[in-house]
């Protein structure tokens, strides 16, 4: 039944246009209204694209084996990620953001089809007591290594896959492990340990070395000079020129900004060690805090890939906002680790009121 749908998707080239897979095609016949505006055959939900159903077409491209087709929507989403313009749905039949006028876009939606591309690779069927694993590896490739970790409860497993045809051997940290059969692998709980390397052996494929990166510990913050710079050049104002086309006007901002920036990442860092050295280090909160000092890590490599010009820019008032969002993205980080421990302030949880003691301790 899959491959009929497949097969009758393929054969209208309307539904494709763009390589993305639109909302019907043709036009919707039993519309209440006229099909203009936003809804034109092309645009919303007549006939637009929207990345929720993407993502759901590249899980059904790798069952049937149809990584060409992944593939090339990967492509045509990265034409949209590489200028800051994920947005949702796509008009023109996908072929553009429906938000033109903002400086970039970004709607989560538009996160859909990469998680496909990647959870398309290995399936992840959790149950209970167990997670199945169905490799579906383009032909060609004999030796693909995932170094992210998935989850499996407090698990951490990493993920490698060697040879072609079907699975023959399974190693974990390298001893043997798992059920398998020719076209999958079941992985019990109880017998992964905390971090786990997999290496899946297809066909007479041997063993090879595959460590994956350690469990996260506290990022390495950038220097106060790269902090205190980004902030001079990136919280700029925007300010709209007579002709209409606003662009950055590089202005330094006071010194307060920066080192506002400099001391929330020196509180979340000392927070960060408190937390680790209690025993708290894979709590929430300290998972919260590395995340928002790993966001001003990757701001300050960016600016360093800037002056590099390892980036290509963008129009100013894109590359402006798209800088900045990078800085806004640590500082609602930071806003809501603070709400959240501030909430515990009275908390009778033994475990919440040691954690606000840790937060308020310097």
């Amino acid at each position: 039944a899959a491959g009929r749908i497949y097969a009758k998707i393929a054969s209208i080239p309307g539904l494709r246009p763009h390589d993305f897979i639109i909302a019907n095609y043709p036009s919707l016949d039993d519309m209440y209204t006229a099909p203009e505006g936003l809804w034109g055959f092309g645009t919303w939900v007549n006939g637009g694209h929207w990345s929720t159903c993407e993502a759901r077409m590249v899980m059904g491209y790798y069952r049937l084996q149809r990584f060409e087709d992944a593939r090339r929507s990967m492509e045509r989403l990265l034409t949209f990620a590489r200028k800051f313009r994920m947005d949702n749905p796509l008009v023109g039949f996908g072929s553009a953001v429906y938000q033109p006028h903002e400086p970039i876009n970004l709607c989560y939606d538009s996160f859909g089809p990469p998680a496909a591309l990647v959870r398309g690779l290995f399936e992840y069927i959790y149950r209970a007591d167990s997670l199945t694993l169905v490799p579906r590896i383009p032909p060609g490739i004999t030796w693909i290594e995932q170094r992210f970790p998935v989850r499996f409860g407090s698990k951490r497993l990493c993920l490698a896959v060697a040879g072609a045809g079907p699975i023959t051997r399974v190693l974990c940290n390298g001893a043997p492990l798992g059920s398998f059969d020719g076209v999958s692998v079941s992985l019990s709980y109880d017998a992964l340990p905390a971090e786990a390397a997999i290496t899946i052996l297809r066909g007479d494929a041997e063993p090879r070395p595959f460590t994956p990166p350690p469990a996260p510990g506290e990022p390495a913050l950038p220097p106060p000079e790269e902090i205190r710079a980004l902030a001079s050049e990136w919280l700029s104002v925007i300010t709209p020129p007579a002709d209409g086309k606003a662009v950055a006007r590089r202005e330094e901002p006071p010194a307060a900004e920066g080192d506002s920036l400099l001391e929330r990442a020196e509180r979340l860092r000392g927070f960060h060690a408190r937390l680790a050295a209690a025993g708290l280090g894979d709590s929430y909160e300290a998972a919260h805090a590395r995340l928002a000092m790993s966001c001003l890590s990757a701001a300050c490599e960016r600016r360093r890939l800037q002056k590099e010009g390892a980036l290509e820019p963008l129009e100013p008032r894109s590359q402006h906002a798209a800088d900045r969002s990078y800085l806004t993205a640590f500082a609602r980080l930071c806003d809501g680790i603070e709400r959240v421990i501030e909430g515990y302030r009275e908390s009778e949880d033994p475990r919440r009121a040691r954690i606000h003691r840790l937060w308020t301790d310097r």
